[in-house]
């Protein structure tokens, strides 16, 4: 269990960093001042709100629960119900999806902004209708495996570390 959990929260680091990359390497806007909305608030959604923050971002945070809703609104992202989603959709230039199950119908799709840039970090089936979205001609990338992609050094080094956690575990030494 800790091992999994600490290469689950140590691996949303350069998750979040490479979706930053992605968003930068695909857009015309900066993310200083721009407004980016991170579906789902669990490990990568609670790291890439506070890195896209640092940037300079409006972030918007998406959550069911109320507790998670209440944590956006004191980390002083703006939190925004599921139910209310679609109604916030047209504003985003960056929307970030980290929930793996499908979030955004053609509904939602039909009022992103054209302009906006959509990067899917979850895995399959993801959260969004990507044929749709290609139908539609919005900018929809796919960004899964990211800490081997971007940093694969760091991601070796989580690994490593990971098994060190579970050989002191066991007593054993490397």
């Amino acid at each position: 269990m800790l091992r999994r959990l600490y290469k689950a929260i140590a691996n949303a680091i350069p998750t979040a960093e490479g979706a930053i990359q992605y968003a930068m390497q695909n857009s015309e806007v900066t993310i200083n001042d721009s407004k980016c909305v991170v579906l789902g608030f669990g490990r990568c959604g609670k790291i890439l709100a506070h890195r896209l923050k640092g940037l300079g971002a409006n972030v918007y945070v998406e959550a069911r629960s109320t507790k998670d809703l209440a944590f956006i609104e004191a980390y002083d992202y703006i939190p925004v119900p599921l139910e209310d989603l679609k109604k916030h959709l047209w504003k985003f230039d960056f929307i970030f999806n980290t929930i793996p199950v499908p979030i955004l119908d053609a509904k939602h799709i039909d009022v992103c902004s054209l302009d906006s840039v959509y990067i899917e970090l979850a895995s399959p089936p993801g959260g969004i209708d990507l044929n749709y979205c290609a139908t539609r001609g919005m900018h929809c990338i796919p960004a899964p495996s990211l800490p081997g992609k971007v940093a694969p050094k760091t991601a070796a080094k989580i690994l490593y570390q990971g098994l060190e956690i579970i050989m002191h575990k066991r007593g054993e030494r490397l």
